[in-house]
Parts: C-alpha cells; sequence; structure tokens
C-alpha cells in the first residue's frame, strides 16, 4: 500500500522514470552474447537458414547512417563484429565450411537489418 504522502513524491518518481526512459545507458550490449559461441549456447542460430543468392546489404553504412542520426558514438566492438560479418571474416566458433559459414553469417547480418528496420 502507498503512504498517505504519496503525493508528495509523485512528482520526482515521474522525473525519475521520465529521466530512465531517456537515457539509452541500461540498453548496453554482453559482447559474449554476440559470439558465435555465445549465440549457439543461447539457441539463437537458426542451421537451417540458407541464404545463397540472396543479397544481402553490409551492415557498417547502415550502421554508420544510425549513429550519425542520432548523433551517439558507436561502441568499437560493434564496429569490428559488424565488419568481421561483412567480410565473412573467421573467427573461433564458426564452422570451417565456407558455405556453411557464410550461410551463418548471412543469418545473422538479416536478423540485425531486421532490428535496424524496427
Amino acid at each position: 500500500s502507498l503512504p498517505e504522502d504519496w503525493q508528495a513524491y509523485s512528482g520526482a518518481a515521474f522525473d525519475r522514470l521520465w529521466e530512465g526512459l531517456r537515457s539509452d545507458a541500461s540498453l548496453t550490449i554482453d559482447i559474449s552474447h554476440l559470439s558465435l559461441r555465445g549465440q549457439a549456447q543461447q539457441d539463437a542460430l537458426i542451421e537451417t537458414i540458407f541464404t545463397d543468392g540472396l543479397e544481402i546489404k553490409p551492415l557498417l553504412p547502415r550502421l554508420a547512417e544510425l549513429v550519425s542520426r542520432r548523433r551517439v558514438k558507436c561502441p568499437k566492438n560493434t564496429t569490428e563484429l559488424f565488419r568481421k560479418l561483412d567480410e565473412y571474416t573467421p573467427v573461433a566458433g564458426a564452422p570451417q565450411d565456407e558455405r556453411h559459414k557464410k550461410n551463418r553469417y548471412d543469418a545473422l547480418r538479416l536478423d540485425i537489418h531486421r532490428t535496424f528496420d524496427a
């Protein structure tokens, strides 16, 4: 139950709530969740997606546009991850077979583009 003088605190509570909604500080990314091993441990990888023949636009230009539009600083790790995905850079935990690796990376790239589109 609320104390009888709750209204005296309601303005401060509203201000604190609004400040929290305006701040993106709580929207941080745990980099381990972005690794292929982390994706597999969370059952977030869809092995049956086939991207052969799909033309998927690079991620870095979209990231640069978003960062510019929002006037925020982009974490170096995000830029590095997107570059590796765009260039199909081999990393630990990635499939060794080139076609399988391309399909895996492209599936991740499609998910990121869907996130940008949302």
